[in-house]
């Protein structure tokens, strides 16, 4: 690697690492494209945690507006209430499809995020209503029955 392709590597992951900052901290509405990402990697992460059955990570991701679920409620309840959804979500693959329809009288602190689910061959398209919760966002909720109901 020439000496040339070494500063111009720095200087984009310099340019990457200012974007992101300025970001984070422009106050950008909750609408914006940049905030919307932090969204994505949350479900998909969550989707992750669920197939583990890491469930300490699935109620650190999914709250309220006031919070995470392993910030309320008890251990027990949270760890039942995980296992539960982990199962239901139990998953060959996954993918985000998009925005859904905006979460009605919450357009700046909340939106659908529209997940294709693959389980055994069936493919099921279900929202995820996003919350946000600091500088980041939470999975307020899922549509259980969408995913354990038969077509």
């Amino acid at each position: 690697m020439t000496m040339n392709n070494k500063r111009t590597r720095s200087f984009a992951a310099l340019l990457l690492v200012l974007l992101v900052a300025a970001c984070a901290s422009s106050g950008t509405p909750a609408s914006s494209e940049s905030n919307r990402l932090g969204a994505t990697l949350v479900v998909e992460r969550f989707l992750r945690a669920a197939n583990a059955k890491d469930l300490d990570t699935m109620a650190e991701l999914f709250g309220t507006k006031e919070g995470p679920f392993n910030r309320m409620g008890s251990k027990k309840e949270n760890d039942d209430r995980m296992f539960i959804f982990a199962t239901v979500l139990k998953n060959s693959a996954s993918m985000i499809k998009g925005e859904g329809d905006p979460v009605s009288g919450r357009r700046d602190e909340a939106f659908n995020l529209l997940v294709e689910v693959t389980q055994n061959q069936r493919k099921t398209t279900v929202p995820f209503p996003m919350v946000q919760y600091k500088n980041g966002w939470l999975i307020e909720q899922f549509d259980l029955e969408k995913l354990t109901s038969p077509r």
